[in-house]
């Protein structure tokens, strides 16, 4: 799934976006609780904590349960289909949300934003993905199911590695060491910037779910400190070259979703700005 720095940049691309087209002035309210709302979805009720005196094997065999139990909650915060399970690209089912949650979407913008979150996991899943490597099974033939999965192939320079290679966090070839370079191309590229003590100030006192059951809006703290310490860690890293991603790819990534969804779901759009009582025309006299 995208990283949290991309659904923030991408997030506030549009807003923008939506600001241009129909000529109007959200308040930082409406823009406050779309962006939380596109970050609340990568919370978890799921605690990760170390008891002391663990060796290095049993912290290993707790981080893969960790891991487990959070893919398993994903399964519902993300509105993945339950017979995906198996596959080794599980992408959310957007139109499940919608299906779900169309009135709220209609009249609160966190809402909106967790549909946006939802619609750049499965453009990131679908193309992105799909794009830059391709799971090979022992034979290095394409698979698509996870119990087969034994190689990934860059599709950019046509190299195989052992998936375990590619989705080890210690590893040179590692996918999440370009999660983090990429989080550092997207951030400079977009010249955007995250207020951390701005949004946690915001959300302790403004931040309230409108009825979405998947995830506790209380838990957008722990969110608001990983997509800092994501980018501390972006900050941190030297170089900027990526492994599995193409970066062009990547950079266009952002209009990409920010295009796709405006058009995907416009009439949803339309319905908000021609409801909302609260979103103001622009006044765009020439002086």
């Amino acid at each position: 799934m995208a990283s949290f720095v991309i659904h923030h940049v991408a997030g506030i691309e549009f807003l923008k976006q939506i600001e241009r087209f129909y000529e109007i002035s959200l308040t930082e309210e409406q823009k406050n609780q779309f962006l939380l709302g596109n970050l609340i979805v990568d919370s978890t009720k799921i605690k990760f904590k170390v008891p002391k005196g663990l060796c290095s094997d049993e912290v290993t065999l707790l981080k893969r349960d960790y891991m487990m139990k959070t893919q398993e909650e994903k399964m519902s915060t993300h509105f993945r289909n339950p017979k995906d399970k198996d596959l080794c690209v599980q992408a959310p089912i957007v139109e499940n949300f919608v299906n779900k949650y169309e009135n709220i979407i209609k009249v609160d913008f966190s809402a909106l934003g967790y549909l946006y979150h939802l619609y750049t996991d499965k453009i990131f899943f679908n193309n992105l993905f799909k794009e830059s490597f391709e799971c090979l099974d022992k034979n290095e033939l394409p698979t698509i199911y996870s119990k087969n999965l034994k190689f990934i192939k860059i599709l950019k320079n046509g190299i195989i590695y052992l998936f375990t290679d590619v989705f080890s966090k210690d590893s040179n070839i590692s996918i999440y060491n370009d999660y983090t370079v990429m989080n550092k191309i997207i951030l400079n590229y977009y010249n955007v910037s995250f207020d951390f003590e701005y949004f946690c100030n915001y959300a302790s006192k403004n931040f309230i779910n409108p009825g979405i059951n998947e995830v506790d809006y209380n838990n957008i703290t722990d969110v608001l400190k990983n997509t800092r310490n994501y980018i501390e860690q972006s900050n941190d890293i030297k170089g900027s070259n990526l492994n599995v991603f193409d970066i062009e790819k990547v950079k266009l990534f952002v209009p990409r979703v920010v295009n796709n969804f405006f058009n995907d779901y416009k009439f949803i759009i339309n319905e908000i700005i021609t409801n909302r009582k609260d979103i103001k025309k622009r006044n765009l006299t020439k002086l």
